[in-house]
């Protein structure tokens, strides 16, 4: 089943492709060299070099008319620079957790000193000593101390 959902799945691209062929030569021509370099990356080049070598094919097969021999310095500039939206995804995913844990780690800082002022007012510290300890302003020790109930 899995074998003949490909091959079906192989047969309709191939007729698109010829369908594409005949209707825009251009477009088609396109979309081999695209295919090219993103062949050229999946076989582990580096960009540059992926961008290079489909050049140096396309213009050998004379894709795109001859256009890609004429304007071979631009296109491979503007392919080199053009943008990676799923590079850029993926550093703002990575800014957007770093930057998550960051202020995780300064909530749960904050929360632990909070927990642990309560804990010597109850002993009796003064509330200097708690602030220099905890390194907590003291006016927010002094807010906590009035929180704590008076023992009886």
């Amino acid at each position: 089943m899995v074998i003949w959902k490909k091959n079906l799945l192989r047969g309709f691209l191939q007729n698109k492709i010829t369908f594409l062929y005949r209707r825009c030569k251009a477009l088609y021509d396109y979309c081999v060299f695209n295919d090219r370099i993103k062949s050229n990356i999946k076989n582990s080049m580096k960009k540059e070099e992926a961008i290079d070598e489909a050049i140096d094919w396309a213009a050998n097969k004379n894709l795109l008319e001859g256009f890609i021999k004429e304007q071979r310095a631009e296109i491979r500039m503007n392919l080199l620079t053009e943008f990676d939206q799923e590079q850029y995804d993926r550093i703002r995913r990575r800014e957007g957790y770093e930057e998550g844990v960051s202020d995780g780690i300064s909530q749960g800082a904050l929360q632990n000193a909070i927990k642990n002022a309560i804990a010597f007012l109850k002993e009796g510290d003064t509330p200097e000593k708690v602030a220099r300890c905890t390194e907590l302003p003291l006016e927010k020790v002094l807010e906590l101390q009035e929180q704590i109930p008076e023992k009886a």
